[in-house]
């Protein structure tokens, strides 16, 4: 495959997740029970807002990301000898996780 994982690896943690998966639905189906009404109006009222919340904390993440970045990269270039070639700024990129 694309990540060149071997057969027997990929499908042990594909039928992991998957029993993980399905446990926790069958689990949530269980506990809602006949307050699915509820867990409806819920979801139809929350998704939108967390969806939202979740993209802005991610925007926000690289947002900063790059900033802190950018900062650095021009510190860098203050400093004598801070002239950094592309080979020497890959290897030095303080903010890869």
């Amino acid at each position: 495959g694309l990540a060149r994982m071997p057969f027997r690896r990929f499908l042990a943690a594909a039928a992991s997740g998957s029993v993980i998966w399905c446990v926790g639905i069958l689990a949530i189906g269980w506990n809602v029970g006949y307050r699915w009404r509820l867990a409806l109006y819920l979801m139809q009222r929350f998704t939108v807002p967390v969806v939202l919340v979740i993209v802005l904390l991610v925007g926000g993440y690289f947002l900063v990301k790059t900033t802190i970045k950018h900062r650095l990269d021009a510190r860098l270039q203050e400093m004598p000898g801070g002239e950094v070639d592309a080979e020497n700024q890959n290897n030095h990129d303080f903010l890869e996780v």
